[in-house]
C-alpha cells in the first residue's frame, strides 16, 4: 500500500496524466440502418450523444438492478448514501434535525451541498421535495423499475444544467415492463421494537402486436421510530474539566479544558424547574416543595454527570422518524412509426413522516413571592435573602415533546416523443410538469404571551380562587392572550392541570408548494460527418423551466408568537430559458500508444430572470491508450444560480447553541489567539468574560435577493484499466477537484462569531455586522444570518474502484470495491483572505477514507452477498480548533468502523426467489460519545443489528 498523506505536488502532477470512467450502458430507442444492425448505439449519463460502444465522458459509479437487491434496502437514499461519492447529509438519521424534511432522502455529492446535485429519471430532472430548493426526494422513485443508477461526478453541468455543480444521479427505468411482480419485505431490529418494510407490485405488457408497452407499479415503504431510550445507549455530554489548571488562554498544560462522558445529563433546565438563589441552585420536587440541587461530584455551568439531578433527554433523543409511504407509478410507449416512438410517465407519491423532539422550555421565566401556588417556606427563604422574584429555568416534558408530522404528495407526468430521422440523426422532445405539496403539524407548540400570563398566577380576592393576574386587569378584558386565561402551577412536573396546557399550548400548521414546468427538445448525431481518425458526435437542442414555490406557516408562527418562532411565508419564481451543445470529435487514432483520441466539448448558455444570462462549458480528452487501458481528462466551469429559498425565504426566528469565541474558556480555540484576543476586545468584551447562559441565542435568518451566482472550476482525471490477461478484472482510479467561488450558503450563529472575530480585517467584515453584542457585558444577545456569497469552497480527491468476476468453489464470484480518499476539504470565509480557511477533512461527515466491499458468491440457484462498509477515523470537533488548543477537548478524535452486511437469496423456481438478510451483523455502534444522528453523525449506524426477510414473485 503506497502512502497518499500527504500526497506531493509530483503525485498530483502524475495523475493529471490520467483519467477513468467505468459505466452500465443504457440501450437507446434508434432506428439504426443495416450496416450498421450489429453495432449497439448507447447513451450514458453525462452525454446526450448516442455512440458505439461503451464509451463515457466523465467517471460513472453504477449501481445496478442486482446490487439494490442485495443490498435489502427498504429505501433507496439509504443504498446511495453509503456510496463513498455521497454524504449522509439530508439521511433517514439525520432528518431529525431538519424541519420537513422527516421521511425523505436527498442526495448531497461529496457534501458540498444537495442543491449542487442534480437528480435526474431517465436524463430528465424531477420536481424539488422541499419548497424553494432543488433537492429530490429519491424516495418516491419506483425501485422495481430501475435498471440501474449512474452517479457522474463534476462536468455535467453544460449537458445538464446549473444545478450540476457537483455531478448528476440519474435513475435509468427499464424500458418495458413484462408480467406481474410482487415483492415484499419486512425488518426487525435486534435490540428493540425498531422495523421496517417494503411492499411493491408491478405489472405491464405489450399491447397492439407488440406496438406498445404499459406499467404500473405500486409501492408501500416504512418503518417506526426509534430513540436513544429504546437503544440503552447512555447520554453523553461536555464538561469542563475540573483538573484543567490553565491560567489564561493559550496555555496548554496536558489537561483538556473540556471532557466527554457518559452517563450525564443536562441540569441547566430540570422538569420540575430550576432556580438560583445567591450561590445555590435549586430544583422543584413533583409536590410543589423544593430542596437544594443535587450536582453530583463532576459539573459545569450546564451538565452533571451519575446520579445527579439532570434531564432524561433519552426519550427525546430519536436516532430514526416514523415514517409511510405510497407510490403509483405508470408509464407507457407506443410506437407511433419506426421512427416515433411515444412514451409517458405518471407518478402520485405520498409520504407520511413523524418526529419527535425536544420539549419546549423556559430559561428565564420570573415568578413573583406572591404567586398563587409559591410554596410557604420558599416564600420564607426569598423574604430571608430580601428578594420578591425568582427566575425558574424549565424543561417542559409534563407539556408534551414537540413533535412534527409533516405529509409531503408528489405528483409528476413525463410525455415526449423520440426515435431518429434520416438513419444517423437522433431526436427527443419531452414536457415534464411536477408539482410537491406539503402539510405539516407541529404539535405542543407553546403560545409565549399565554404561558407567562398563565405562570403569573395570583390569588383573585374575591373568589379566593388561584388566577392569572393580567384577568384583573379590566383593561386587559378583550387581549386575546389574556381572555379566558387559566392559571397554571409549573413549579413541580406533572403539577400543570389539562385546562392551563389547553390554554397556552397549540398544534401549528403549515403548508407549502412547488412546481416544475420543463420544455426541451434535442437532436443527435452518432456521425455527423467522417474525420480520419472517425466520426465527429453532435447534439444540440433548448430547454424552458419555470420554478414556483410558496410556503407558510399560521399566523401566531408567522408572527413569532410560539415556541417555533418566527417562521415568515415564503412566495417566489423563476424561470430560465437554455440552449446546448456537445461534440464529440476523434482527433487521433491507430498511432502507436493511440487507439483512439477523442475530443469532449460542451457549452451551455443560459438566461434567467433572476441573475441574467449565464454560460458553462466542459472540455474533455477521451484517450484509449490501448486496448486495456483508457484515460481521461475533463475540465469544467459551472455557474449556479441561487434558487427560490435562496433569494426571497424572509427572516425567521430560531435558537442556536453557541459557544461564543470571545468566552475565556473558548478564546484559545482560535488559530490566531493574539488575533481574536484583539477583535474581541475591539469588539467591547472584557478580558474575564465567560457566558454563563444556556447557550440558545436567539437569531434570525433567511434569504437575500441580492446575493448572485456562484461560480465553480471541476477537474476529473483518471484511468481505466482491463487487462486483457485477467478476464473480469478492471480498476479505475479517479482524481477529482472542485472549486466553488462566491459560495451561496447561510453561516451558523457559532460560525458568525468565529468569523467575525478571526478575520485579518478587523471588526469591520460581514460577520460582524449580523452579531448584536450587549455593551455591558459583551454577551451575545441576537444575530441575523442571511444566506451570502461567501469566499469559496475546496473539495479533492480520488476515488479507486476495483471490480473481479471469477468462477471458484463451482459458482461464480463478483467483488466490487468502491473507495474515496480526501485530500481537501475546505471552506474559505474571508473574501480578503483566502488564505484563511476552514479545514473540514476527517472532521464529523468528512473522513479522510470511505469505501465499500461487495462480495457475492452464486452457485445454481444459490446467492450469498457480503458488504463491508468502511468509515476511517474523524474528528469530533473542529480540527482548526484542536490545531490552535490541542488540550480543547478529550477525547478529540473516534477510530474507524466498519459495518458487515450479509444476505441469502434463493430461488426456488423462476418464478420464486426468497431471501434473509442482516444488517450490521456485528451490531457495532456508532463510536462512543456519538449517536449516529444529526447532519454529521448519521455517518455512522445508528439501528444496531438488524434481521430482515423478503420474498419475490413473478408470472
Amino acid at each position: 500500500m503506497f502512502k497518499l498523506n500527504p500526497i506531493s505536488n509530483s503525485v498530483k502532477l502524475l495523475a493529471l496524466s490520467v483519467a477513468a470512467v467505468s459505466t452500465l450502458p443504457n440501450t437507446a430507442f434508434a432506428q439504426e440502418s443495416e450496416a450498421d444492425a450489429d453495432v449497439e448505439r448507447i447513451q450514458v449519463t453525462g452525454t446526450r450523444i448516442l455512440r458505439e460502444g461503451v464509451v463515457a465522458p466523465a467517471p460513472i459509479t453504477v449501481l445496478g438492478e442486482d446490487t439494490i437487491k442485495a443490498s435489502g434496502a427498504t429505501n433507496l437514499g439509504e443504498l446511495l448514501n453509503s456510496l463513498p461519492a455521497l454524504g449522509n447529509t439530508y439521511s433517514m438519521s439525520s432528518s431529525t434535525s431538519y424541519i420537513g424534511t422527516v421521511g425523505g432522502s436527498f442526495l448531497d455529492l461529496r457534501r458540498l451541498g444537495a442543491d449542487r446535485t442534480l437528480v435526474l429519471v431517465d436524463g430528465k430532472r424531477h420536481v424539488a421535495s422541499s419548497a424553494g430548493s432543488a433537492r429530490v426526494d429519491i424516495n418516491t422513485i419506483p425501485t422495481e423499475w430501475i435498471k440501474s443508477v449512474e452517479v457522474i461526478t463534476g462536468g455535467a453541468s453544460a449537458v445538464y444544467g446549473a444545478d450540476a455543480v457537483t455531478g448528476v444521479v440519474n435513475f435509468i427505468l427499464k424500458e418495458t415492463i413484462e408480467g406481474v411482480h410482487f415483492t415484499a419485505q419486512k425488518s426487525k431490529a435486534d435490540d428493540s421494537g425498531f422495523s421496517d418494510y417494503k411492499y411493491a407490485f408491478s405489472a405491464g405488457g405489450e399491447f397492439d402486436n407488440g406496438k406498445g408497452n404499459a406499467a404500473i407499479s405500486l409501492e408501500v415503504a416504512g418503518q417506526n421510530s426509534i430513540t436513544q431510550a429504546d437503544r440503552g445507549i447512555s447520554q453523553y455530554a461536555t464538561l469542563d474539566n475540573p483538573e484543567n489548571n490553565e491560567p489564561e488562554a493559550g496555555m496548554h498544560d496536558g489537561n483538556p479544558d473540556r471532557i466527554r462522558v457518559g452517563n450525564a445529563g443536562l441540569h441547566l433546565y430540570s422538569p420540575n424547574g430550576r432556580f438560583v438563589i445567591g450561590d445555590t441552585p435549586y430544583i422543584f420536587l413533583e409536590d410543589g416543595t423544593f430542596r437544594k440541587q443535587n450536582l453530583g461530584t463532576l459539573s459545569d455551568d450546564y451538565y452533571c454527570v451519575g446520579n445527579c439531578d439532570r434531564e432524561d433527554g433519552s426519550q427525546e433523543s430519536e436516532y430514526q422518524p416514523k415514517y409511510k409511504r405510497i407510490t403509483f407509478n405508470s408509464k407507457l410507449n407506443y410506437e407511433l412509426h419506426e421512427n416515433v416512438l411515444l412514451y409517458f410517465q405518471g407518478k402520485y407519491s405520498k409520504t407520511d413522516g413523524f418526529r419527535r423532539g425536544t420539549s419546549s422550555f423556559t430559561s428565564a421565566q420570573e415568578i413573583s413571592i406572591d404567586n398563587a401556588f409559591m410554596n410557604a417556606d420558599l416564600v420564607e427563604l426569598m423574604a430571608q435573602n430580601g428578594i420578591d422574584t425568582i427566575t425558574v429555568k424549565r424543561s417542559h416534558t409534563d407539556m408534551g415533546l414537540r413533535s412534527e408530522e409533516n405529509v409531503a404528495q408528489t405528483t409528476r407526468f413525463v410525455s415526449g416523443l423520440k426515435g431518429a430521422l434520416f438513419e444517423d440523426w437522433d431526436y427527443d422532445v419531452s414536457a415534464v410538469w411536477g408539482q410537491t405539496t406539503s402539510a405539516r403539524k407541529n404539535y405542543n407548540n407553546l403560545i409565549k404571551a399565554r404561558y407567562a400570563n398563565a405562570v403569573d398566577a395570583v390569588i383573585d380576592p374575591n373568589t379566593g380562587r388561584a388566577v392569572c393576574r393580567q384577568s384583573l386587569d379590566p383593561k386587559q378584558a378583550s387581549n386575546p392572550n389574556v381572555k379566558n386565561c387559566v392559571a397554571a402551577n409549573v413549579m413541580g412536573n406533572g403539577r400543570l392541570s389539562q385546562d392551563s396546557r389547553d390554554w397556552f399550548m397549540t398544534t401549528s400548521l403549515f403548508e407549502g408548494k412547488t412546481t416544475q414546468t420543463v420544455y426541451s427538445a434535442s437532436v443527435a448525431n452518432g456521425a455527423l460527418f467522417e474525420l480520419p481518425a472517425g466520426d465527429v458526435g453532435f447534439a444540440v437542442g433548448a430547454e424552458y423551466r419555470k420554478e414556483t414555490a410558496s410556503s407558510g406557516y399560521d399566523d401566531r408562527v408567522a408572527t413569532g408568537e410560539t415556541f417555533l418562532t418566527a417562521i415568515a411565508p415564503l412566495s417566489g419564481q423563476f424561470d430560465v430559458t437554455e440552449a446546448f451543445t456537445e461534440f464529440s470529435i476523434p482527433v487521433l487514432a491507430d498511432l502507436p500508444g493511440v487507439d483512439l483520441m477523442t475530443l469532449d466539448l460542451a457549452a451551455r448558455y443560459s438566461d434567467y430572470s433572476t441573475i441574467g444570462s449565464a454560460t458553462t462549458w466542459k472540455a474533455g480528452i477521451d484517450w484509449a491508450i490501448y486496448e486495456d487501458l483508457r484515460a481521461r481528462y475533463t475540465l469544467a466551469k459551472a455557474v449556479r444560480a441561487p434558487n427560490i429559498d435562496e433569494l426571497y425565504s424572509p427572516l425567521g426566528g430560531n435558537f442556536a447553541w453557541v459557544k461564543d469565541p470571545c468566552d475565556k474558556r473558548y478564546i484559545a480555540n482560535g488559530t490566531n489567539l493574539d488575533l481574536r484576543k484583539a477583535n474581541c476586545q475591539a469588539l467591547g468584551v472584557p478580558a474575564d468574560y465567560q457566558d454563563s447562559r444556556s447557550g440558545n441565542i436567539p437569531y434570525k435568518s433567511g434569504g437575500n435577493p441580492n446575493v448572485g451566482a456562484e461560480t465553480s472550476t471541476s477537474t476529473t482525471i483518471g484511468f481505466v484499466y482491463t487487462p486483457s490477461f485477467l478476464d473480469g478484472f478492471s480498476t479505475t482510479v479517479d482524481y477529482w477537484y472542485f472549486e466553488i467561488d462566491d459560495v451561496i450558503s447561510s453561516v451558523t450563529v457559532e460560525k458568525l462569531a468565529q468569523y467575525c472575530v478571526d478575520s485579518p480585517s478587523g471588526i469591520q467584515n460581514k460577520y460582524c455586522s449580523q452579531i448584536t453584542r450587549d455593551a455591558s457585558s459583551g454577551m451575545i444577545t441576537s444575530a441575523v444570518s442571511r444566506v451570502q456569497n461567501l469566499a469559496k469552497k475546496e473539495a479533492e480527491g480520488i476515488d479507486f474502484e476495483f471490480a473481479y468476476q471469477f468462477e471458484a468453489f463451482s459458482g461464480e464470484v463478483n467483488t466490487r470495491f468502491l473507495g474515496t480518499y480526501l485530500m481537501e476539504r475546505a471552506d474559505y470565509p474571508f473574501q480578503e483572505d483566502l488564505s484563511e480557511k476552514d479545514q473540514k477533512i476527517s472532521e464529523l461527515g468528512d473522513p479522510r477514507w470511505q469505501g465499500s466491499l461487495k462480495t457475492s458468491y452464486m452457485v445454481e440457484d444459490l446467492t450469498v452477498n457480503w458488504n463491508i462498509q468502511y468509515v476511517g477515523g474523524q474528528y469530533t470537533n473542529d480540527r482548526e480548533a484542536l490545531s490552535a488548543n490541542p488540550d480543547a477537548i478529550s477525547p478529540h478524535k473516534v477510530g474507524s468502523v466498519a459495518y458487515h452486511d450479509v444476505q441469502v437469496r434463493y430461488q426456488f423456481t423462476d418464478e420464486f426467489e426468497t431471501y434473509v438478510g442482516i444488517d450490521n451483523l456485528l451490531d457495532k455502534d456508532a463510536p462512543w460519545g456519538l449517536n449516529g444522528a444529526g447532519v454529521d453523525n448519521a455517518i455512522y449506524d445508528n439501528i444496531g443489528r438488524k434481521f430482515y426477510a423478503g420474498l419475490s414473485y413473478s408470472f
